[in-house]
């Protein structure tokens, strides 16, 4: 007697993507302008600071530019959160569906009434969903494959995944020009803090259909070298490209794009050569037929908001006919030690 066939998983599709920045709330305008490589920084007004070197430096930043510089950062968290909720279609059925908010990790912004407040006036029956708001740290990807893995398992048939964060606040700036850290008119390099809200729709579904978008491959572990890539070998963020696409059958060779993710400062930057290195030996280098995006460079680090934006990011990529693309990676760099890599598939006709 033959034992009974295994039942198949269910398949994780990306149906539509809500993103609220500073290349605006659609998609594809923030494509657009992440992949000719533009940038939004800009002066913060009014604001100049002393340097240890007693230099007078400029700070940049990446401000929604629809919402004006004196609004202070909790209403601009609550602002840029509601005006990217209302861009999602309606919840199919409430009751069925589990809604994730990534919370920042300032805690002056960690009001989660706040959400919850956003949520009921875009989706009157919210109530009747399941929501779980978690702190970003340690990692955003440990905690997306952990609500992944919850959702393939529950009752639920939709998923609501995103975050929202303000990182312009003049506290925050300050802080990160005195660490050294924060992009300036002296140097245009550093980190560029920006803000933002983007959310996704997942559907569980039996078998998706062609031309939808699927999550086939997450990886996160911990970087034991965090920090140090300028004076020793760094190799998480490789090792979780390698194992997310590894589950689907894939490796780095079959790559189409690659929303790379990384802080320009020297860590960063030396981290991802390293990355490279470690994925194509041959060259020691990204292949040139493989896109690189990277949202940090045009839109600013988002902080609990960059996973979903750039998984929107990626989603969005895939309408764009030129050059077609089939399988695209998201990388995640947590400011703690933590890395991560998801991989996303269009579904061959």
């Amino acid at each position: 007697m033959s034992s009974p066939q295994q039942q198949q998983p269910d398949q994780l599709v990306i149906s539509a993507a809500a993103v609220n920045g500073a290349y605006g709330n659609h998609p594809a305008a923030l494509l657009g302008g992440i992949s000719t490589r533009l940038s939004c920084r800009s002066q913060v007004p009014g604001l100049q600071v002393n340097g240890p070197d007693q230099t007078i430096e400029t700070p940049y930043w990446a401000a929604c530019d629809t919402l004006p510089a004196d609004i202070p950062a909790e209403l601009r968290l609550q602002l840029l959160c509601q005006e990217a909720l209302e861009t999602l279609p309606a919840m199919t059925d409430p009751a069925a569906t589990l809604i994730i908010n990534l919370l920042p990790e300032h805690s002056f912004l960690q009001d989660e009434q706040l959400f919850r407040n956003c949520l009921e006036t875009v989706f009157p029956d919210a109530a009747t969903a399941t929501l779980r708001q978690y702190p970003v740290e340690p990692c955003a990807t440990t905690i997306l494959a952990q609500v992944l893995d919850d959702f393939r398992q529950g009752p639920w048939q939709q998923l609501i995944f995103g975050g929202s964060d303000c990182l312009i606040a003049t506290s925050t700036l300050l802080d990160a020009m005195q660490d050294r850290a924060c992009c300036s008119d002296l140097n245009p390099d550093r980190r560029l803090l920006g803000e933002g809200a983007a959310y996704l729709v997942i559907d569980k579904v039996a078998k998706a259909s062609a031309g939808q978008i699927i999550i086939t491959g997450l990886a996160h572990q911990e970087e034991p070298n965090h920090g140090q890539a300028a004076s020793k070998a760094t190799g998480a963020l490789a090792s979780c490209i390698q194992s997310s696409l590894a589950s689907c059958g894939l490796n780095s060779s079959q790559l189409d794009a690659i929303i790379s993710g990384y802080v320009p400062d020297l860590s960063g930057t030396l981290e991802w050569h390293q990355t490279e290195r470690n994925l194509w030996p041959e060259t020691s280098h990204l292949p040139a037929n493989v896109e690189e995006l990277n949202p940090q460079l045009g839109c600013g680090d988002c902080g609990s908001a960059a996973l979903p934006l750039a998984l929107a990011l990626g989603f969005a990529r895939f309408d764009f006919a030129f050059i077609p693309v089939s399988t695209l990676l998201v990388c995640n760099i947590s400011p703690q030690s933590y890395r991560g890599a998801i991989c996303l598939q269009r579904v061959c006709g």
